[in-house]
């Protein structure tokens, strides 16, 4: 009788041991998501309040950030005069440059005309940034052979600027 009472208290202290165990994990866990987002979430935002200063952006449509060269945070958007803009802004040295989305070629266009070298399998991204001073749309994406490339296209007319393959 004694041994069957010690056996169930051993078996519910390696349970509660257990259930602690687990919920410390799932704590951890969800702590260190919420934690790995905080630094964007605030690049973000000083992003978009850059872009409603300098270009006066009334509505975002879209974050993207670039780091090929350098960093670049660019935000998409509608200004008050109903434009539909890009906001791009240096990392470094915080310079802003505002591009009409209707001065250049789009999102689909880009990817598009990364396609057309047939040797893409996957597109990763297309991104707005800066290149050698001048507005370009950034392509990642995955080769044939599974390599990282990414490719270079100048904002204006599409042409290619830079293509770094099989990363």
């Amino acid at each position: 009788m004694r041994r069957e009472f010690s056996r169930k208290r051993k078996s519910k202290k390696w349970i509660k041991w257990l259930c602690l165990c687990v919920f410390l994990f799932v704590v951890a866990t969800f702590a260190f998501f919420i934690l790995a987002d905080k630094p964007i979430k605030s690049v973000k935002k000083d992003a978009i309040n850059i872009s409603r200063k300098y270009a006066n952006i009334k509505k975002v449509d879209d974050f993207y950030i670039s780091n090929l060269t350098n960093t670049y945070y660019t935000v998409s958007g509608v200004n008050s005069d109903n434009e539909s803009v890009f906001v791009i802004i240096s990392k470094k040295n915080g310079h802003v440059l505002v591009v009409g989305q209707k001065d250049g070629i789009n999102k689909n266009t880009a990817i598009a005309l990364v396609k057309q070298s047939g040797d893409v399998k996957k597109i990763i991204k297309a991104v707005p940034s800066i290149f050698n001073n001048k507005p370009v749309w950034i392509v990642s994406y995955f080769n044939n052979k599974n390599k990282l490339c990414y490719e270079t296209l100048s904002y204006k007319n599409g042409k290619s600027l830079q293509l770094i393959a099989n990363i």
